[in-house]
């Protein structure tokens, strides 16, 4: 037909403050320029072990009524070990949290998800592609990863506040923590 398709160049999910940490993690560039919103620097939750990380995130979703919650991971199975979606999941459900989920085990797919609820939905960070949360949380920050393009993806799938979890140190591919990139608040706020 010989009509070219307009690129797209502007993002209207990430906010800038997204974005900023997005392009130091993804390496990409130009990620800001495009993106038309501004919004809340991404929230560093620091505890002193990985459960400990997932008690915070489970007390600021309950304190402060979050309902439109993904909980990103980069394993399915907890062969894997806690940073796992079934670690995860099993983890809230004894502390009484709700919530909902999606993983591969064994060939088969596990999954209880209604995006139609208010629950926290909890996935790989591959899963994640394509879809959009107000929050997401990424627990164990503190680990290396070579899956980093697959972290940019989880990174980019919030809409309003993004939340990183680390017990000592953030892994080599996030700046320091104490980078303007971040809400530089000593304790995120629990309500």
């Amino acid at each position: 037909m010989g009509i070219a398709p307009d690129p797209l160049y502007f993002n209207y999910r990430l906010t800038k403050e997204v974005a900023a940490l997005g392009e130091k993690v993804g390496n990409v560039e130009d990620l800001v320029l495009k993106c038309k919103r501004h919004g809340e620097k991404p929230n560093l939750i620091s505890a002193s072990s990985y459960d400990g990380q997932l008690d915070k995130i489970a007390e600021i979703i309950k304190n402060r009524a979050l309902t439109n919650v993904g909980i990103l991971l980069p394993f399915n199975t907890d062969d894997k070990g806690e940073w796992s979606v079934e670690y995860v999941k099993d983890y809230l459900k004894k502390k009484g949290v709700t919530c909902e989920f999606k993983y591969n085990a064994n060939q088969d797919t596990e999954m209880d998800l209604d995006f139609h609820s208010s629950n926290p939905k909890i996935m790989t960070w591959w899963c994640a592609k394509g879809l959009q949360f107000k929050d997401v949380f990424i627990p164990g920050c503190d680990k290396n990863t070579d899956k980093q393009a697959a972290l940019y993806v989880a990174m980019t799938r919030c809409s309003e506040r993004l939340y990183l979890g680390y017990t000592s140190t953030l892994s080599s591919l996030f700046p320091e923590k104490n980078n303007a990139v971040y809400n530089n608040n000593e304790e995120i706020e629990i309500i």
